[in-house]
């Protein structure tokens, strides 16, 4: 059905005069959320900022406590690569 729907529709092509002139500065203004206009949105992004830096520190310290504390003489061999696609997830 979605298939159908993609392939048979026909989009309107908007004439190039009733679009708005292109501008980088007014681009990347519009993704400025003020946080104390939205405060809702200030805590979301505070909280979800501290999980995560949280998540990455452990994961750090992880490594120094298994090579330290518990006299692990190798590096894991995953440690790295977990730490660097953790961002990305």
């Amino acid at each position: 059905m979605l298939g159908a729907f993609v392939l048979l529709r026909q989009d309107v092509v908007l004439p190039a005069s009733a679009r708005e002139k292109f501008a980088w500065g007014s681009f990347l203004r519009s993704f400025w959320i003020n946080p104390v206009r939205y405060p809702d949105f200030g805590w979301a992004w505070l909280t979800r900022f501290l999980l995560y830096l949280s998540s990455q520190l452990i994961l750090v310290y992880l490594l120094y406590f298994l090579q330290d504390g518990l006299n692990h003489p190798n590096r894991p061999p995953g440690c790295w690569c977990s730490a660097a696609s953790t961002p990305v997830l």
